[in-house]
Protein backbone atom coordinates (compact mmCIF):
# COMPACT_ATOMS: atom_id res chain seq x y z
CA UNK A 1 0.00 0.00 0.00
CA UNK A 2 2.57 2.56 1.07
CA UNK A 3 4.76 2.07 -2.00
CA UNK A 4 2.09 3.79 -4.09
CA UNK A 5 1.61 6.86 -1.92
CA UNK A 6 0.84 9.72 -4.30
CA UNK A 7 3.92 9.32 -6.40
CA UNK A 8 5.66 9.49 -3.07
CA UNK A 9 8.56 7.10 -2.72
CA UNK A 10 9.09 5.62 0.68
CA UNK A 11 12.72 5.14 1.36
CA UNK A 12 13.98 1.69 2.14
CA UNK A 13 16.48 1.32 5.00
CA UNK A 14 18.78 4.12 6.00
CA UNK A 15 20.92 5.69 8.73
CA UNK A 16 22.76 8.91 9.59
CA UNK A 17 25.68 10.93 8.41
CA UNK A 18 27.21 14.32 8.82
CA UNK A 19 25.36 17.44 7.85
CA UNK A 20 25.85 19.91 5.11
CA UNK A 21 26.40 23.56 5.66
CA UNK A 22 26.00 25.91 2.73
CA UNK A 23 26.13 29.62 3.26
CA UNK A 24 23.45 30.43 0.70
CA UNK A 25 21.03 27.59 1.59
CA UNK A 26 19.73 27.49 -1.96
CA UNK A 27 16.39 25.73 -2.37
CA UNK A 28 17.92 23.66 -5.18
CA UNK A 29 21.56 22.69 -5.42
CA UNK A 30 23.02 21.60 -8.72
CA UNK A 31 25.60 18.90 -8.20
CA UNK A 32 27.62 20.11 -11.18
CA UNK A 33 28.39 23.51 -9.68
CA UNK A 34 27.91 23.69 -5.94
CA UNK A 35 30.59 23.75 -3.31
CA UNK A 36 29.57 22.61 0.15
CA UNK A 37 31.13 22.51 3.57
CA UNK A 38 31.73 18.96 4.71
CA UNK A 39 33.37 18.24 8.05
CA UNK A 40 34.58 21.83 8.11
CA UNK A 41 36.09 21.74 4.62
CA UNK A 42 34.79 22.95 1.28
CA UNK A 43 34.43 20.40 -1.49
CA UNK A 44 32.83 20.19 -4.90
CA UNK A 45 30.26 17.52 -5.65
CA UNK A 46 32.40 16.76 -8.72
CA UNK A 47 35.63 16.32 -6.79
CA UNK A 48 37.13 12.88 -6.18
CA UNK A 49 39.97 14.22 -4.05
CA UNK A 50 40.04 12.88 -0.51
CA UNK A 51 41.41 14.62 2.57
CA UNK A 52 42.06 13.69 6.19
CA UNK A 53 41.11 10.04 5.94
CA UNK A 54 37.93 10.51 3.93
CA UNK A 55 36.68 7.57 1.90
CA UNK A 56 34.89 7.35 -1.40
CA UNK A 57 32.97 4.41 -2.76
CA UNK A 58 30.90 3.49 -5.78
CA UNK A 59 27.33 3.38 -4.56
CA UNK A 60 25.29 2.28 -7.56
CA UNK A 61 24.52 2.82 -11.21
CA UNK A 62 22.63 5.93 -12.32
CA UNK A 63 20.29 3.64 -14.22
CA UNK A 64 19.11 2.15 -10.92
CA UNK A 65 17.48 5.39 -9.74
CA UNK A 66 14.81 7.30 -11.63
CA UNK A 67 13.72 10.83 -10.85
CA UNK A 68 11.91 11.04 -7.49
CA UNK A 69 13.25 7.63 -6.53
CA UNK A 70 15.68 6.41 -3.86
CA UNK A 71 18.08 3.64 -3.23
CA UNK A 72 19.62 2.70 0.08
CA UNK A 73 23.21 1.63 -0.39
CA UNK A 74 25.17 -0.31 2.19
CA UNK A 75 28.76 -1.15 1.41
CA UNK A 76 30.58 -2.79 4.29
CA UNK A 77 30.30 -0.43 7.25
CA UNK A 78 28.93 2.43 5.14
CA UNK A 79 25.25 3.18 4.61
CA UNK A 80 23.68 6.13 2.78
CA UNK A 81 20.51 7.12 1.00
CA UNK A 82 20.95 7.97 -2.67
CA UNK A 83 18.13 10.00 -4.19
CA UNK A 84 17.33 11.70 -7.47
CA UNK A 85 15.38 14.94 -7.60
CA UNK A 86 14.90 17.13 -10.67
CA UNK A 87 17.62 15.23 -12.51
CA UNK A 88 20.29 15.58 -9.82
CA UNK A 89 21.64 12.90 -7.45
CA UNK A 90 22.04 13.39 -3.71
CA UNK A 91 23.43 11.35 -0.82
CA UNK A 92 22.03 11.99 2.63
CA UNK A 93 21.87 10.57 6.12
CA UNK A 94 19.28 8.03 6.98
CA UNK A 95 18.04 8.86 10.48
CA UNK A 96 15.98 11.83 11.55
CA UNK A 97 18.01 14.28 13.60
CA UNK A 98 15.17 14.49 16.14
CA UNK A 99 15.13 11.02 17.71
CA UNK A 100 16.70 8.82 15.06
CA UNK A 101 13.60 7.56 13.26
CA UNK A 102 14.44 5.62 10.09
CA UNK A 103 13.63 7.97 7.25
CA UNK A 104 13.24 4.77 5.23
CA UNK A 105 9.73 4.56 6.61
CA UNK A 106 8.90 8.19 5.92
CA UNK A 107 7.76 10.17 2.90
CA UNK A 108 9.67 11.66 -0.05
CA UNK A 109 7.73 14.24 -2.03
CA UNK A 110 8.60 17.47 -3.83
CA UNK A 111 12.24 17.20 -2.80
CA UNK A 112 11.38 16.77 0.89
CA UNK A 113 12.06 13.91 3.27
CA UNK A 114 9.49 13.68 6.07
CA UNK A 115 10.09 11.67 9.25
CA UNK A 116 7.56 8.85 9.88
CA UNK A 117 7.45 9.39 13.65
CA UNK A 118 7.17 13.12 14.31
CA UNK A 119 6.92 14.66 10.80
CA UNK A 120 10.18 16.62 10.79
CA UNK A 121 10.83 17.78 7.23
CA UNK A 122 14.18 18.08 5.43
CA UNK A 123 15.25 19.34 2.02
CA UNK A 124 16.88 16.46 0.19
CA UNK A 125 19.03 18.89 -1.81
CA UNK A 126 20.59 20.75 1.10
CA UNK A 127 19.69 18.87 4.28
CA UNK A 128 18.04 22.02 5.65
CA UNK A 129 15.19 21.71 8.13
CA UNK A 130 12.04 22.82 6.35
CA UNK A 131 9.86 22.04 9.34
CA UNK A 132 10.39 20.73 12.84
CA UNK A 133 10.82 19.04 15.38
CA UNK A 134 14.29 18.14 14.03
CA UNK A 135 17.26 19.22 16.16
CA UNK A 136 19.67 19.85 13.29
CA UNK A 137 19.97 19.63 9.52
CA UNK A 138 20.07 16.27 7.77
CA UNK A 139 23.58 15.04 6.93
CA UNK A 140 24.60 15.30 3.27
CA UNK A 141 27.52 13.70 1.41
CA UNK A 142 29.65 14.40 -1.60
CA UNK A 143 28.22 12.93 -4.82
CA UNK A 144 29.93 12.48 -8.19
CA UNK A 145 28.67 10.82 -11.34
CA UNK A 146 31.34 9.16 -13.46
CA UNK A 147 30.81 6.80 -16.40
CA UNK A 148 27.29 5.98 -15.28
CA UNK A 149 28.31 5.28 -11.67
CA UNK A 150 27.33 7.26 -8.58
CA UNK A 151 30.22 7.83 -6.16
CA UNK A 152 29.76 8.96 -2.55
CA UNK A 153 32.50 10.47 -0.41
CA UNK A 154 32.88 11.42 3.22
CA UNK A 155 34.40 10.73 6.60
CA UNK A 156 34.18 7.00 7.39
CA UNK A 157 33.37 7.72 11.05
CA UNK A 158 30.16 9.49 10.03
CA UNK A 159 29.18 7.02 7.35
CA UNK A 160 28.69 4.19 9.82
CA UNK A 161 24.93 4.57 10.23
CA UNK A 162 24.88 6.26 13.64
CA UNK A 163 22.69 9.28 14.31
CA UNK A 164 24.53 12.59 14.13
CA UNK A 165 23.45 16.08 15.16
CA UNK A 166 25.24 19.10 13.75
CA UNK A 167 26.89 21.24 16.46
CA UNK A 168 25.70 24.81 16.92
CA UNK A 169 27.57 27.16 14.59
CA UNK A 170 30.15 29.48 16.06
CA UNK A 171 29.74 33.23 16.31
CA UNK A 172 29.48 34.95 12.94
CA UNK A 173 30.04 38.56 11.82
CA UNK A 174 26.61 40.08 11.21
CA UNK A 175 25.24 42.57 13.78
CA UNK A 176 28.41 41.97 15.81
CA UNK A 177 27.89 45.04 18.02
CA UNK A 178 24.36 44.08 19.11
CA UNK A 179 22.97 42.17 22.11
CA UNK A 180 19.97 39.91 21.59
CA UNK A 181 18.17 38.51 24.64
CA UNK A 182 15.94 35.45 24.63
CA UNK A 183 13.52 34.96 27.51
CA UNK A 184 12.79 31.27 27.95
CA UNK A 185 14.73 28.07 27.26
CA UNK A 186 12.02 25.88 25.75
CA UNK A 187 11.64 24.88 22.12
CA UNK A 188 11.10 28.42 20.80
CA UNK A 189 13.93 30.03 22.76
CA UNK A 190 16.38 27.24 22.00
CA UNK A 191 15.63 27.27 18.29
CA UNK A 192 15.89 31.04 18.08
CA UNK A 193 19.38 30.96 19.61
CA UNK A 194 20.58 28.14 17.35
CA UNK A 195 19.08 29.75 14.25
CA UNK A 196 20.67 33.13 15.03
CA UNK A 197 24.12 31.55 15.02
CA UNK A 198 23.30 29.48 11.94
CA UNK A 199 22.31 32.66 10.11
CA UNK A 200 25.61 34.34 10.97
CA UNK A 201 24.68 36.56 13.90
CA UNK A 202 27.90 37.83 15.45
CA UNK A 203 26.57 39.70 18.46
CA UNK A 204 25.91 38.60 22.01
CA UNK A 205 23.14 36.10 22.78
CA UNK A 206 21.88 35.86 26.35
CA UNK A 207 19.13 33.40 27.28
CA UNK A 208 17.28 34.08 30.54
CA UNK A 209 15.29 31.19 32.00
CA UNK A 210 13.60 30.57 35.32
CA UNK A 211 14.32 26.87 34.77
CA UNK A 212 17.22 25.43 36.71
CA UNK A 213 18.45 23.35 33.77
CA UNK A 214 19.95 23.91 30.35
CA UNK A 215 17.46 23.58 27.45
CA UNK A 216 15.86 20.13 27.35
CA UNK A 217 13.03 18.26 25.64
CA UNK A 218 9.97 18.94 27.77
CA UNK A 219 7.80 16.61 25.70
CA UNK A 220 9.52 13.67 27.41
CA UNK A 221 8.44 14.65 30.92
CA UNK A 222 4.84 13.43 30.88
CA UNK A 223 5.80 10.28 29.00
CA UNK A 224 8.57 9.27 31.43
CA UNK A 225 8.55 11.22 34.70
CA UNK A 226 11.83 9.85 36.04
CA UNK A 227 13.90 10.61 32.94
CA UNK A 228 17.36 11.87 33.98
CA UNK A 229 17.98 15.41 32.79
CA UNK A 230 21.16 14.39 30.97
CA UNK A 231 19.09 12.10 28.72
CA UNK A 232 16.88 14.90 27.41
CA UNK A 233 19.26 17.86 27.06
CA UNK A 234 18.98 19.36 23.59
CA UNK A 235 22.71 20.09 23.36
CA UNK A 236 25.75 19.50 25.57
CA UNK A 237 26.98 22.48 27.62
CA UNK A 238 30.19 22.77 25.59
CA UNK A 239 28.27 23.59 22.42
CA UNK A 240 26.66 26.65 23.99
CA UNK A 241 30.07 27.77 25.24
CA UNK A 242 31.74 27.21 21.87
CA UNK A 243 29.04 29.15 20.05
CA UNK A 244 29.05 31.88 22.73
CA UNK A 245 25.41 31.51 23.72
CA UNK A 246 25.18 32.59 27.36
CA UNK A 247 22.43 30.82 29.29
CA UNK A 248 21.40 32.20 32.68
CA UNK A 249 19.46 29.48 34.49
CA UNK A 250 17.26 30.22 37.52
CA UNK A 251 16.90 33.75 36.18
CA UNK A 252 13.23 34.62 36.10
CA UNK A 253 12.24 37.93 34.52
CA UNK A 254 10.34 40.47 36.60
CA UNK A 255 9.64 43.14 33.97
CA UNK A 256 10.67 44.71 30.67
CA UNK A 257 11.16 48.42 30.09
CA UNK A 258 10.60 48.73 26.36
CA UNK A 259 11.44 52.44 26.28
CA UNK A 260 14.82 52.06 27.96
CA UNK A 261 15.35 48.64 26.32
CA UNK A 262 16.28 46.81 29.48
CA UNK A 263 15.10 43.69 31.29
CA UNK A 264 14.90 43.38 35.08
CA UNK A 265 15.27 39.91 36.59
CA UNK A 266 13.71 38.68 39.84
CA UNK A 267 17.03 39.13 41.65
CA UNK A 268 17.36 42.75 40.49
CA UNK A 269 19.91 42.09 37.75
CA UNK A 270 19.36 44.30 34.71
CA UNK A 271 20.22 43.49 31.08
CA UNK A 272 20.20 45.94 28.20
CA UNK A 273 19.14 44.66 24.79
CA UNK A 274 18.99 45.67 21.15
CA UNK A 275 16.35 43.08 20.31
CA UNK A 276 14.51 40.54 22.44
CA UNK A 277 12.62 37.30 21.76
CA UNK A 278 9.91 36.43 24.28
CA UNK A 279 9.57 32.66 24.63
CA UNK A 280 8.50 32.18 28.24
CA UNK A 281 5.87 29.63 27.28
CA UNK A 282 2.94 28.73 29.49
CA UNK A 283 2.28 27.49 32.99
CA UNK A 284 -0.29 24.99 34.33
CA UNK A 285 -3.77 26.27 35.04
CA UNK A 286 -4.39 25.91 38.78
CA UNK A 287 -7.32 24.08 40.33
CA UNK A 288 -9.08 26.58 42.59
CA UNK A 289 -11.01 24.42 45.08
CA UNK A 290 -10.93 24.02 48.87
CA UNK A 291 -7.90 21.99 49.97
CA UNK A 292 -5.88 22.67 46.81
CA UNK A 293 -2.99 23.87 48.99
CA UNK A 294 -2.44 20.40 50.54
CA UNK A 295 0.80 18.55 49.94
CA UNK A 296 1.06 15.85 47.24
CA UNK A 297 -1.06 17.82 44.77
CA UNK A 298 1.20 18.30 41.76
CA UNK A 299 1.38 20.26 38.52
CA UNK A 300 3.83 19.35 35.76
CA UNK A 301 5.75 22.15 34.06
CA UNK A 302 9.45 21.41 34.34
CA UNK A 303 11.96 18.68 35.11
CA UNK A 304 11.96 19.47 38.83
CA UNK A 305 8.20 18.87 38.94
CA UNK A 306 8.61 15.58 37.09
CA UNK A 307 11.24 14.38 39.54
CA UNK A 308 9.02 15.17 42.53
CA UNK A 309 6.06 13.38 40.99
CA UNK A 310 8.14 10.33 40.04
CA UNK A 311 9.03 9.77 43.71
CA UNK A 312 5.47 10.08 44.99
CA UNK A 313 3.07 7.63 43.34
CA UNK A 314 4.44 4.10 43.91
CA UNK A 315 1.78 1.91 45.60
CA UNK A 316 -0.42 4.97 46.12
CA UNK A 317 -4.00 5.85 45.21
CA UNK A 318 -3.59 8.40 42.41
CA UNK A 319 -6.18 10.81 41.08
CA UNK A 320 -5.45 12.57 37.79
CA UNK A 321 -7.53 15.70 37.27
CA UNK A 322 -7.76 16.28 33.54
CA UNK A 323 -8.24 13.77 30.71
CA UNK A 324 -6.39 15.54 27.93
CA UNK A 325 -3.20 14.09 26.48
CA UNK A 326 -0.97 15.13 29.38
CA UNK A 327 -3.21 13.30 31.86
CA UNK A 328 -3.35 10.19 29.68
CA UNK A 329 0.42 10.24 29.11
CA UNK A 330 1.11 10.44 32.83
CA UNK A 331 -1.38 7.63 33.54
CA UNK A 332 0.25 5.52 30.84
CA UNK A 333 3.68 5.97 32.39
CA UNK A 334 2.74 5.24 36.02
CA UNK A 335 -0.11 2.71 35.99
CA UNK A 336 2.12 -0.29 36.66
CA UNK A 337 3.53 1.29 39.84
CA UNK A 338 0.47 3.04 41.26
CA UNK A 339 -1.98 1.22 43.56
CA UNK A 340 -4.95 2.71 41.71
CA UNK A 341 -5.63 5.46 39.19
CA UNK A 342 -8.81 7.48 38.79
CA UNK A 343 -9.00 9.98 35.90
CA UNK A 344 -11.39 12.89 36.27
CA UNK A 345 -12.45 14.99 33.28
CA UNK A 346 -15.12 17.49 32.31
CA UNK A 347 -15.78 15.93 28.88
CA UNK A 348 -17.81 12.89 27.84
CA UNK A 349 -14.68 10.92 26.94
CA UNK A 350 -10.94 11.61 27.25
CA UNK A 351 -9.42 13.95 24.65
CA UNK A 352 -12.80 14.21 22.94
CA UNK A 353 -12.21 17.84 21.94
CA UNK A 354 -9.23 16.69 19.84
CA UNK A 355 -9.99 13.12 18.72
CA UNK A 356 -13.79 12.98 18.73
CA UNK A 357 -16.17 10.67 20.58
CA UNK A 358 -15.39 7.39 18.75
CA UNK A 359 -11.64 7.52 19.38
CA UNK A 360 -12.17 9.10 22.81
CA UNK A 361 -14.33 6.16 23.88
CA UNK A 362 -11.75 3.72 22.50
CA UNK A 363 -9.08 5.42 24.59
CA UNK A 364 -11.25 5.12 27.69
CA UNK A 365 -11.89 1.43 26.99
CA UNK A 366 -8.15 0.87 26.57
CA UNK A 367 -7.33 2.49 29.91
CA UNK A 368 -10.17 0.73 31.70
CA UNK A 369 -8.82 -2.59 30.42
CA UNK A 370 -5.71 -1.83 32.48
CA UNK A 371 -7.75 -1.30 35.65
CA UNK A 372 -8.04 2.48 35.56
CA UNK A 373 -11.32 4.27 36.31
CA UNK A 374 -12.86 7.34 34.64
CA UNK A 375 -15.18 9.92 36.14
CA UNK A 376 -16.38 11.97 33.18
CA UNK A 377 -18.30 15.22 32.80
CA UNK A 378 -17.36 16.32 36.28
CA UNK A 379 -14.48 17.76 38.27
CA UNK A 380 -12.96 17.71 41.74
CA UNK A 381 -15.06 19.82 44.11
CA UNK A 382 -12.62 19.81 47.02
CA UNK A 383 -9.77 17.94 48.69
CA UNK A 384 -9.69 16.58 52.19
CA UNK A 385 -6.41 16.02 53.98
CA UNK A 386 -4.66 14.46 56.91
CA UNK A 387 -1.51 15.83 58.55
CA UNK A 388 -1.19 18.41 55.80
CA UNK A 389 -1.31 15.87 52.95
CA UNK A 390 -4.17 15.14 50.59
CA UNK A 391 -6.23 12.09 51.54
CA UNK A 392 -9.45 12.30 49.50
CA UNK A 393 -10.72 14.02 46.37
CA UNK A 394 -14.40 14.83 46.68
CA UNK A 395 -16.16 14.29 43.34
CA UNK A 396 -19.95 14.52 43.06
CA UNK A 397 -20.30 13.63 46.72
CA UNK A 398 -17.96 10.63 46.51
CA UNK A 399 -14.79 10.69 48.60
CA UNK A 400 -12.25 9.11 46.23
CA UNK A 401 -9.06 7.85 47.96
CA UNK A 402 -6.28 10.18 46.87
CA UNK A 403 -2.74 9.90 48.23
CA UNK A 404 -1.45 11.84 45.22
CA UNK A 405 -3.24 14.14 42.77
CA UNK A 406 -1.79 15.18 39.44
CA UNK A 407 -3.53 18.19 37.90
CA UNK A 408 -3.46 18.68 34.13
CA UNK A 409 -6.36 20.96 33.19
CA UNK A 410 -4.66 23.09 30.58
CA UNK A 411 -2.24 25.99 30.60
CA UNK A 412 -2.19 29.77 30.58
CA UNK A 413 0.47 32.00 28.96
CA UNK A 414 3.38 32.87 31.25
CA UNK A 415 3.10 36.60 30.66
CA UNK A 416 2.81 38.24 34.11
CA UNK A 417 6.12 40.04 33.63
CA UNK A 418 4.71 41.81 30.57
CA UNK A 419 1.73 43.44 32.27
CA UNK A 420 3.68 46.61 33.09
CA UNK A 421 5.09 46.88 29.56
CA UNK A 422 3.35 48.55 26.64
CA UNK A 423 2.96 45.25 24.80
CA UNK A 424 -0.54 44.36 23.66
CA UNK A 425 -1.89 41.28 25.47
CA UNK A 426 -5.11 39.47 24.59
CA UNK A 427 -7.77 38.77 27.22
CA UNK A 428 -6.26 35.29 27.59
CA UNK A 429 -2.82 36.75 28.32
CA UNK A 430 -1.29 35.85 24.94
CA UNK A 431 0.99 38.20 23.04
CA UNK A 432 -0.24 39.01 19.54
CA UNK A 433 2.38 38.68 16.77
CA UNK A 434 2.38 38.92 13.00
CA UNK A 435 3.69 36.27 10.62
CA UNK A 436 7.26 37.45 11.27
CA UNK A 437 6.79 36.88 15.03
CA UNK A 438 7.02 40.65 15.57
CA UNK A 439 4.96 42.24 18.35
CA UNK A 440 3.41 45.69 18.30
CA UNK A 441 6.56 47.08 19.93
CA UNK A 442 9.68 47.71 17.86
CA UNK A 443 12.59 45.27 18.41
CA UNK A 444 10.45 42.81 20.41
CA UNK A 445 9.52 39.43 18.97
CA UNK A 446 7.66 36.53 20.57
CA UNK A 447 6.76 32.90 19.89
CA UNK A 448 5.71 29.52 21.26
CA UNK A 449 2.92 28.95 23.77
CA UNK A 450 3.05 32.64 24.71
CA UNK A 451 1.60 33.94 21.46
CA UNK A 452 -1.35 34.11 19.14
CA UNK A 453 -0.01 34.02 15.59
CA UNK A 454 -1.22 33.80 11.97
CA UNK A 455 -1.59 30.19 10.82
CA UNK A 456 -1.37 31.04 7.14
CA UNK A 457 -2.59 27.81 5.56
CA UNK A 458 -5.76 27.97 7.61
CA UNK A 459 -6.25 31.74 7.40
CA UNK A 460 -6.67 32.12 11.15
CA UNK A 461 -5.01 33.80 14.11
CA UNK A 462 -4.58 31.31 16.95
CA UNK A 463 -2.46 29.85 19.74
CA UNK A 464 -1.10 26.28 19.47
CA UNK A 465 0.88 24.64 22.25
CA UNK A 466 2.91 22.21 20.15
CA UNK A 467 6.67 21.69 20.46
CA UNK A 468 7.02 21.72 16.67
CA UNK A 469 5.18 25.03 16.37
CA UNK A 470 7.39 26.60 19.05
CA UNK A 471 10.56 25.57 17.20
CA UNK A 472 9.14 26.97 13.99
CA UNK A 473 8.44 30.28 15.72
CA UNK A 474 12.02 30.41 16.99
CA UNK A 475 13.39 29.95 13.48
CA UNK A 476 11.10 32.60 11.97
CA UNK A 477 11.90 35.07 14.75
CA UNK A 478 15.65 34.60 14.25
CA UNK A 479 15.29 35.48 10.57
CA UNK A 480 13.18 38.53 11.38
CA UNK A 481 15.58 39.78 14.06
CA UNK A 482 18.33 39.73 11.43
CA UNK A 483 16.14 41.42 8.80
CA UNK A 484 16.04 38.21 6.78
CA UNK A 485 13.06 36.40 5.31
CA UNK A 486 11.96 32.77 5.36
CA UNK A 487 8.87 30.71 4.65
CA UNK A 488 6.31 31.49 7.34
CA UNK A 489 3.93 28.62 6.53
CA UNK A 490 3.77 25.48 8.65
CA UNK A 491 1.50 22.50 9.24
CA UNK A 492 0.92 21.82 12.96
CA UNK A 493 1.90 18.34 14.13
CA UNK A 494 1.99 16.43 17.38
CA UNK A 495 2.51 12.86 18.50
CA UNK A 496 1.86 10.74 21.55
CA UNK A 497 2.17 7.17 22.80
CA UNK A 498 -0.62 5.92 25.06
CA UNK A 499 -0.32 2.43 26.53
CA UNK A 500 1.71 1.36 23.51
CA UNK A 501 -0.57 2.95 20.89
CA UNK A 502 1.28 5.52 18.77
CA UNK A 503 -0.86 8.39 17.52
CA UNK A 504 0.31 10.88 14.87
CA UNK A 505 -1.52 14.12 14.13
CA UNK A 506 -1.06 16.66 11.36
CA UNK A 507 -3.15 19.70 10.53
CA UNK A 508 -5.51 22.00 12.40
CA UNK A 509 -8.96 20.67 13.23
CA UNK A 510 -10.54 23.62 15.07
CA UNK A 511 -14.09 24.12 13.88
CA UNK A 512 -14.29 20.77 12.06
CA UNK A 513 -17.80 19.65 11.19
CA UNK A 514 -17.27 15.92 10.70
CA UNK A 515 -14.78 13.10 11.29
CA UNK A 516 -14.45 10.31 8.72
CA UNK A 517 -12.58 7.27 10.01
CA UNK A 518 -10.91 4.85 7.61
CA UNK A 519 -9.93 1.54 9.18
CA UNK A 520 -10.64 0.02 12.60
CA UNK A 521 -10.50 2.05 15.79
CA UNK A 522 -11.18 -1.14 17.77
CA UNK A 523 -8.03 -2.74 16.33
CA UNK A 524 -6.03 0.49 16.62
CA UNK A 525 -5.34 0.73 12.91
CA UNK A 526 -7.07 3.75 11.45
CA UNK A 527 -6.86 7.14 9.76
CA UNK A 528 -9.25 9.76 11.16
CA UNK A 529 -9.90 12.62 8.74
CA UNK A 530 -11.22 15.84 10.25
CA UNK A 531 -13.50 17.59 7.79
CA UNK A 532 -14.46 21.23 7.37
CA UNK A 533 -16.66 22.40 4.52
CA UNK A 534 -15.94 19.28 2.47
CA UNK A 535 -12.16 19.12 2.78
CA UNK A 536 -9.73 17.36 5.14
CA UNK A 537 -8.16 19.89 7.51
CA UNK A 538 -6.34 17.42 9.77
CA UNK A 539 -5.61 13.72 10.18
CA UNK A 540 -4.98 11.50 13.20
CA UNK A 541 -3.41 8.14 12.44
CA UNK A 542 -2.63 4.97 14.34
CA UNK A 543 -0.88 2.03 12.70
CA UNK A 544 -0.69 3.82 9.36
CA UNK A 545 2.70 5.52 9.45
CA UNK A 546 3.65 7.60 7.54
CA UNK A 547 0.25 8.89 6.37
CA UNK A 548 0.34 11.87 8.75
CA UNK A 549 3.63 12.84 7.12
CA UNK A 550 2.14 12.39 3.67
CA UNK A 551 -0.81 14.61 4.58
CA UNK A 552 1.64 17.23 5.83
CA UNK A 553 3.61 17.03 2.57
CA UNK A 554 0.46 17.64 0.56
CA UNK A 555 -0.60 20.60 2.69
CA UNK A 556 2.84 22.15 2.42
CA UNK A 557 2.07 22.41 -1.30
CA UNK A 558 -1.47 23.63 -0.47
CA UNK A 559 -2.94 20.42 -1.86
CA UNK A 560 -6.22 19.96 0.04
CA UNK A 561 -7.93 16.55 0.13
CA UNK A 562 -11.63 16.58 -0.70
CA UNK A 563 -14.24 14.31 0.88
CA UNK A 564 -14.79 12.35 -2.33
CA UNK A 565 -11.11 11.32 -2.29
CA UNK A 566 -11.36 9.51 1.03
CA UNK A 567 -13.22 6.22 0.35
CA UNK A 568 -11.65 2.86 1.14
CA UNK A 569 -9.10 1.50 3.59
CA UNK A 570 -6.51 2.92 3.47
CA UNK A 571 -8.11 6.17 2.27
CA UNK A 572 -8.05 6.63 -1.49
CA UNK A 573 -6.07 9.88 -1.32
CA UNK A 574 -3.13 7.96 0.13
CA UNK A 575 -2.83 5.63 -2.84
CA UNK A 576 -4.00 7.84 -5.68
CA UNK A 577 -1.01 8.36 -7.96
CA UNK A 578 -2.45 11.64 -9.23
CA UNK A 579 -2.64 13.23 -5.76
Amino acid sequence: MLSALCRVRLISSISSVRTLEHSERCPQIKSSAVEMSFLGKVFSRNSHSLTNGEVEFKACKTSEIKDNEFKVVKKGDYEVLISKHQGEYYATGTKCTHYGAPLAKGVFKDGRLICPWHNACFSVTSGDIEDFPAFSQLPCYRVKVKNGDIWVGGNPVNLNGSQFKLPIKSRGKEFSNQHFIIIGSGAAGYQCAVSLRQLGFGGEITMLTQDGEMPYDRTKLSKSLDTPIENILLKPLDEYKNSEIQIKTSSGVKSINTKEKNIICDDGTTFSYDKVFLASGSEPRKLAVPGAELDNIFYLRDHRDAQKISKSFADKDVVICGTSFIGLEIASSIFKQAKSIVLVGNSKYPCVHVVGEVIGKALQDLYESKGMRFLNETTIKQFEGENGCVKYAVIDGEKVPCDVCLVGIGTVPYSQYLKTSNLSLSSSGHVDVNEKMATTVDSIYAGGDLVKFPLKLYDTHTSIGHWQIAQFHGKVAAHSMLDKTCDTSTVPCFWTSLLGKNLRYAGYSAGHDNIIISGSVENWKFVAQFMKQGKVVAVLTCGYDPLAGLFKALLMKERWIKEEEIGGVPPQWSIDSSA
